[in-house]
């Protein structure tokens, strides 16, 4: 491998070596031609250094396998030529003992000594007996290193490469130097080099300043003091490579062009399934339990191919019978056959006099709406052959069709994909991508040949309508009109800032004020999203377009540290390779013919803008906060009491003479068009308004209010009772939880269980589960509970010494 500060490259051959020497600008003379004599072997270590007034220094030579330890052992050649002053950053552990080389490879006077000469290190080897064990087996694994620190007393960080260096474990300890490792593999063997120069490794900052490098996330920094001020935030995220998108990617806009393409053609489909029992004896109720009660095997499974027009190709294709996942499948890939000619067909363009009028008379690409300049050119259907409009070049090349076809089902991550992914070991001539929630639950996939034919692959993409439409099909067949039925027929704003030193918070420091400048630039496709929602004719179109606006916020504040990075193998061969790489994480088997692997992502690049997302929960703050202290306490003072909040809802008791006329003297800031139309306050000025208060009850009366914790409470009113408790079934809520529950959960502090009837899988098996878990409880970990048992602080609140358990 070669290192430099710009990137790593493997070397296996003495023409390779010399290959990547000329990419990377370096003479050919700077290397003494008699160790170029001697083909270079896998793993062997090199170091280009980042100066090019430096030499090349091979650092050892792998030259025996101790196959009876069954381990890798290394000795340093005796004729290494004497180098200039430059030390290499990386170099093999010397295997001198047995003892010694069993552990990581790692000769013991390397955890000791690590900044003394070889021959320093070698000298401590009698120390090999004072290393400790315990229950680690040898060679150590690099999930066991925590143990091997705690049992030796040292401090030990791992780090990976595959294309780049990446942390694999970084050790919490801050007490002692630390020793860095460098974990390399092939498909068969795996080997711990000590890095004697991490800064190095990674590369300088200049000629003159030695980086000073976070272990955790590989950021560098050019002081001591802005690395420890950058400690105390990664110190609590996993250990993770971080980049920042580079400089021609790092504005966010819109560049999927080819994704305005409409698809062609789109598959619909839904499996059924089988309830095989089981016959067990069920626990009793004082425990928790999971019990599986049932097993789901398909039987059958139906679908249709519908084109862009929304016609059905041919008939709804039906199945019923054995192995019907399987049969699926190869029914999907006779249809993707017989589409793909349709797809990669490219009908000529046959353009009127009127269209090409219509095009030189064109000055703006009909598809990025910017300026055309000397790179006009006609866009076509290949389809039909239809002109489209003007469009730039790139535009014209970027709008084409994919080359996929969708698959669609109705909550495919949670239970159709199981069925799918059990028998898609069957298909070893195919590939698969993965989106993946975790190893069990998958967002979306896709499969193709591995064999290109004719140079075009069409893949099947798998894709849950769940994600985009997160109602039961009964309601969304519900809400359809007849005619669609054609085919059946601590960071704070500005404004916070002042709210708060208006309501009596002493402002003590400015650690760092942030300018930016900012436009409206979402305004429209969310004053588009409110607009349709006040014209929404039921309760599911008014929550979709809800959903549409709460998903941009959602997409801007996305972690991408916790991204998976899933695989399905379905060969000996590539699982191997992968299980021996060094971001493998774990595995599960399927079946005997399928598996799949979950690898660490060596590098993340943190391209989603949580900046949007911050301001947009900071302005929510600040509008909540604003009418609590500005509205209801300013009004009623200590004849209102905050009964219970959620991110976007308030919940009060009020001692007044007539809420409805105190709400009507202030009737801007509320939203009262979902009152009956005979009430006094009822109006569609503010309908559907951002930023309006809302009542819940829409002007019933609230008889009586029981909030147990977060997510749980339920609201008695003359007609109906309003219940939620989070993470128990609705089924279970409606039918078994009363009010008289939560009330009889609050005053005696006793939580309740109940059986609830689940679809679960495991292993990509689905069962009908019977599960018995607490449904109802009063213990609150989020807050202080006070002597009353009711009343509750914020931890940190100032009152709680005063009020001390």
């Amino acid at each position: 491998m070669i290192f430099t500060n710009r990137k790593q490259s493997t070397v296996i051959a003495k023409e390779e070596f010399l290959q990547a020497l000329q990419e990377l600008n370096i003479p050919r003379h700077y290397i003494k031609n008699k160790h170029l004599k001697t083909p270079f072997v896998k793993h062997e270590m090199l170091t280009v250094p980042v100066k090019r007034k430096q030499y090349v220094k091979p650092v050892v030579k792998q030259n025996k396998i101790d196959e009876k330890q069954n381990r890798i052992g290394e000795e340093f050649a005796d004729d290494d030529p004497k180098w200039d002053e430059t030390q290499p950053c990386i170099e093999r552990m010397p295997s001198t003992s047995k003892q010694a080389a069993s552990i990581l490879n790692i000769e013991p006077s390397t955890l000791t000594n690590l900044e003394g000469t070889r021959d320093a290190r070698a000298s401590l080897s009698s120390k090999e007996s004072e290393i400790k064990l315990g229950n680690v087996k040898c060679p150590v694994h690099v999930t066991n290193i925590s143990t091997l620190e705690k049992l030796n007393n040292v401090r030990i960080n791992v780090f990976g490469f595959e294309d780049e260096i990446f942390p694999l474990y970084v050790s919490s300890r801050e007490d002692l130097d630390c020793i860095n490792l460098l974990y390399i593999s092939n498909e068969e063997r795996q080997h711990y080099c000590l890095i004697r120069n991490f800064s190095r490794l990674i590369g300088d900052l200049s000629k003159h300043k030695r980086a000073h490098i976070c272990y955790r996330c590989l950021h560098r920094f050019c002081r001591e003091d802005l690395l420890q001020e950058h400690l105390n935030y990664c110190k609590n995220v996993s250990p993770q490579k971080i980049k920042m998108p580079s400089p021609d990617r790092n504005i966010l806009q819109f560049q999927k062009i080819e994704f305005q393409h409409k698809v062609p053609f789109i598959i619909y489909a839904d499996f059924e399934s089988i309830i095989i029992p089981y016959h067990s004896v069920q626990p009793k109720n004082q425990s928790a339990y999971t019990e599986k009660i049932a097993r789901h095997e398909p039987c059958g499974y139906a679908y249709v191919v519908i084109d862009a027009n929304g016609k059905m190709l041919k008939p709804i294709t039906v199945y019923r019978g054995p192995d019907a996942a399987t049969h699926f499948i190869n029914n999907l890939i006779k249809e993707k056959d017989q589409i793909t000619p349709m797809i990669t067909t490219i009908m000529p363009m046959n353009l009127s006099p009127e269209e090409e009028e219509q095009f030189n008379s064109e000055t703006r690409c009909y598809l990025c709406k910017h300026l055309l300049e000397n790179d006009k050119v006609r866009d076509h259907c290949h389809l039909s052959g239809r002109y489209r409009g003007a469009a730039h070049n790139y535009c014209n090349l970027k709008y084409k069709m994919r080359k996929m076809i969708p698959v669609v089902f109705h909550n495919l991550k949670n239970y159709d994909a199981h069925h799918i992914i059990k028998c898609l070991g069957n298909f070893k001539d195919h590939e698969f991508n993965i989106l993946a929630n975790n190893m069990e639950k998958y967002i979306t996939f896709s499969m193709r040949k591995n064999i290109k034919e004719n140079n075009v692959t069409v893949s099947l993409q798998f894709i849950d309508s769940f994600q985009f439409l997160p109602t039961s099909l009964q309601k969304l067949v519900q809400n359809l009109k007849d005619s669609d039925f054609n085919i059946l027929k601590q960071n704070v704003s500005l404004d916070k800032i002042h709210l708060l030193l208006r309501k009596g918070l002493k402002l003590t420091k400015v650690h760092k004020v942030l300018s930016f400048k900012q436009k409206p630039w979402l305004k429209p496709y969310i004053e588009f999203n409110t607009n349709q929602r006040k014209l929404a004719s039921s309760s599911f179109e008014k929550d979709f377009f809800k959903l549409l606006n709460n998903s941009v916020y959602g997409k801007t504040m996305e972690n991408v540290r916790k991204h998976s990075n899933v695989q399905l193998v379905t060969s000996e061969k590539q699982a191997k390779k992968l299980v021996a790489a060094p971001t493998f994480k774990r595995f599960k088997i399927i079946t005997e013919s399928l598996v799949v692997l979950e690898k660490l992502k060596s590098c993340i690049t943190l391209n989603r803008p949580i900046y949007i997302g911050f301001v947009i929960l900071e302005l929510s703050k600040v509008l909540m906060y604003n009418f609590h202290y500005n509205h209801i306490k300013k009004r009623y003072m200590d004849k209102a009491n905050l009964l219970f909040t959620d991110t976007d809802s308030l919940t009060y008791e009020i001692e007044t003479e007539d809420i409805y006329r105190d709400m009507g003297e202030n009737l801007n800031i509320y939203d009262t068009s979902d009152y009956p139309q005979d009430h006094a306050l009822y109006s569609e000025k503010n309908k559907k308004r951002i930023g309006c208060f809302k009542d819940e009850i829409n002007s019933r009366p609230i008889i009586e209010f029981v909030s147990l914790r977060a997510k749980m409470y339920s609201m008695l009113t003359p007609d109906s009772e309003k219940k939620t408790a989070k993470g128990v079934s609705k089924v279970v809520i409606q039918q078994k939880l009363k009010h008289s529950n939560y009330l009889q959960c609050l005053k005696e502090n006793k939580s309740t269980k109940e059986n609830m009837i689940l679809i679960k899988s495991e292993n990509h098996d689905i069962y009908t589960v019977r599960q018995n878990k607490t449904a109802l409880s009063s213990f609150d970990d989020k807050r202080y509970i006070l002597d009353d048992n009711i009343g509750t602080f914020a931890y940190g609140h100032y009152k709680i010494n005063e009020n001390p358990i």
